[in-house]
């Protein structure tokens, strides 16, 4: 849901979370990839999308950049 984010104006803040996928993607998915590093990304993405869906937002400008993750 497009608007969700501005029902958790306290939730965890799009910088913080892209940065940590950002950081995992870095990690776990660039080259050189092995089945292990890709395995470990996947349970990681997994885990992270509940904090993905208690993003916040307090402004337009803040919802526009939570729903880009």
């Amino acid at each position: 849901m497009i608007y969700r984010p501005l029902r958790h104006p306290d939730g965890p803040p799009q910088p913080q979370v892209e940065y940590k996928l950002r950081r995992f993607v870095n990690d776990y998915v660039a080259p050189p990839k092995t089945a292990t590093k890709l395995s470990i990304a996947v349970q990681t993405f997994e885990r992270m999308r509940d904090e993905i869906a208690e993003m916040g937002a307090r402004t337009p400008h803040e919802l526009m950049r939570a729903v880009e993750v």
